[in-house]
């Protein structure tokens, strides 16, 4: 009788499992790997010998959902224009490392851009290990401004963005949001924005505009920045009084950033306005300066 019970309690174990197992499988999507490679003949791009050829040509042609992975080859992207976005969400850009995949504009417009999203749709996308250089206009690494309402943010980690100036516009990375959602995060991790400069009204490094950051392990050197907002790193705004912008930095250097002299506002490496608070913990701030205003580090404004 004992043995009986035992074989009858294993069954149901098992059985109990097997029916996990198969509802997991059925509503979790693992989403799917895409390639992008010069070297690929430019059909389905699920493979490095299919890959799609541009980065545009992958994402006209998929609409890119949670769990998908765009793999970049080992190479240099020479882009004439921006890569636009209209309907992708949750998936990530996966380079092959820092210096490995390098995607470069032709100094005229933005890398990405997310302001052609239908609804606000574009969400939660993800850039790993690899370099940005040569943009131009708001946003000129990243441009998700003007419109764009997004839940968890934009990440990045293991990035390095290279003279990328936002000129008339805010920030080498301006994350300029209309839903008004603080409780909304962006996560930098190992991010170095370096000699990216504006010429009119705005910060040079990063602009964020009403959503919570996290920066760790980062640095921000050699930008600048000018008119209102004009924080030569990075620029903090969260506008109407609202007061719920929670910002975290640490670990993160700030050398050689500047605002300029005809700057409405200060703080050469870092400008907040109305944020609800701010953590700065073992971070390293040297040769930054505000030639106008205050705040050759930081100015901390608003009402």
């Amino acid at each position: 009788m004992k043995k009986q019970l035992n074989l009858y309690f294993g069954r149901s174990l098992w059985r109990f499992i097997l029916t996990l197992f198969l509802l997991f499988f059925t509503y979790v999507s693992f989403g799917t790997n895409y390639y992008v490679a010069t070297t690929g003949d430019n059909s389905d791009g699920l493979s490095w010998a299919t890959a799609y050829t541009s980065i545009q040509n992958c994402i006209t042609a998929e609409s890119l959902v949670t769990g998908d992975i765009v793999n970049l080859a080992a190479e240099t992207f020479n882009q004439p224009s921006t890569v636009s976005h209209d309907d992708d969400y949750g998936f990530t850009y996966q380079g092959q490392g820092v210096g490995s995949t390098i995607i470069q504009g032709a100094l005229t417009q933005p890398l990405f851009t997310f302001e052609d999203c239908p609804n606000m749709s574009c969400n939660d996308v993800v850039w790993r290990d690899l370099t940005l250089k040569d943009g131009r206009g708001e946003g000129a690494a990243i441009n998700a401004g003007d419109g764009i309402q997004y839940s968890t943010g934009f990440d990045l980690y293991n990035v390095f963005i290279d003279n990328c100036d936002p000129n008339g516009g805010y920030g080498a990375l301006s994350f300029d949001a209309v839903n008004y959602d603080a409780t909304k995060m962006h996560i930098l991790s190992n991010v170095t924005v370096t000699g990216c400069n504006s010429t009119s009204d705005g910060p040079g490094g990063m602009y964020v505009h009403y959503h919570s950051v996290s920066i760790t392990d980062s640095k921000f050197s050699n930008n600048s920045g000018t008119g209102a907002s004009g924080a030569g790193g990075i620029s903090f705004v969260d506008a109407n009084d609202r007061h719920n912008m929670n910002i975290t930095i640490t670990n993160t250097i700030f050398d050689g950033n500047t605002s300029s002299q005809d700057a409405s506002f200060g703080g050469a490496a870092i400008f907040t306005w109305d944020v609800a608070s701010m953590t700065v913990e073992d971070c390293t701030f040297s040769n930054n300066d505000e030639a106008s205003v205050d705040g050759g580090a930081i100015l901390l404004d608003g009402s």
